[in-house]
C-alpha cells in the first residue's frame, strides 16, 4: 500500500516549505493529520482483519504498536494546532475552517478510491463498513480541532472488532524489539519443571 499525498496535502507541505508562516504550518499539520489518523487507519484495517482470521498475527502485533504511536502524535498534532490558533486567533477564520473540511472530506474519497479494489475482494471486510469507518476516523478528528462532524449518522466505529488490536495495551510504552514474554509460571523451591 502505498502512502497518499493528495493535491492538497503536497500543496500544503510545499507552502510551509517555501514559506513557512502559521498559517501554512497549520494547514501542513492538517495534512500530517489526515495522513495518520485516515490512510494509515485504512491499512491497519487490513492488517487488522488478517489477525481476525488467524493469518500474520505477528505483524499485526507490530501494526498495533505503530497504531498506538500514531495516536500519540495525532493527539499532540491537534492540540498543537488548537495552540497555534490560539495564539493567533486572526487565522482562525471560516476560509481555515472551509480547507479542514474539504481536506478531509478529499482524503475520505480518496482513501475509499486506493482502498475499495484492494480490500473488496477479501474475506472479512465488509465494505459498506469500511467506508463508515473511514468516516468515523475523520469525524473524530474534526471533532477535535473542535469542528462539527462533517458526516451524518457515523458517530460510532462501525467495525468495532479493530479495538480489540488497538486498545489493549496496559499503558506502558514500550518498544517491540526489546519487549519480553509476558506469560511464563514461576517455579518455586517445592515444584520443579515437571509441574510446570
Amino acid at each position: 500500500r502505498r502512502v497518499m499525498l493528495d493535491r492538497m496535502g503536497a500543496e500544503a507541505y510545499d507552502a510551509f516549505f517555501d514559506y513557512p508562516t502559521p498559517e501554512s504550518y497549520v494547514r501542513a499539520l492538517i495534512q500530517s493529520l489526515i495522513l495518520e489518523r485516515i490512510h494509515f487507519y485504512g491499512a491497519f484495517a487490513f492488517f487488522y482483519n488478517l489477525a481476525r482470521e488467524g493469518k500474520m498475527v505477528g505483524s499485526s502485533t507490530i501494526i498495533s504498536y505503530i497504531n498506538k504511536d500514531e495516536l500519540v502524535h495525532t493527539k499532540f498534532q491537534s492540540e498543537l494546532i488548537r495552540a497555534v490558533l490560539g495564539e493567533n486567533p486572526e487565522l482562525h477564520t471560516t476560509g481555515l475552517e472551509d480547507y479542514i473540511l474539504e481536506s478531509f472530506s478529499n482524503a475520505v474519497d480518496g482513501e475509499l478510491k486506493l482502498s475499495t479494489p484492494l480490500l473488496q475482494p477479501l474475506s472479512g471486510i465488509d465494505m459498506a463498513e469500511f467506508g463508515d469507518y473511514v468516516r468515523y476516523r475523520a469525524n473524530k478528528m474534526v471533532g477535535m480541532l473542535g469542528l462539527d462532524e462533517i458526516y451524518d449518522g457515523v458517530s460510532q466505529n462501525s467495525m468495532p472488532w479493530i479495538r480489540a488490536y488497538v486498545d489493549n495495551f496496559d499503558g506502558v510504552k514500550t518498544d517491540f524489539f526489546e519487549q519480553k514474554v509476558r506469560q511464563y509460571a514461576k517455579v518455586g523451591a517445592d515444584d520443579g519443571f515437571d509441574d510446570i
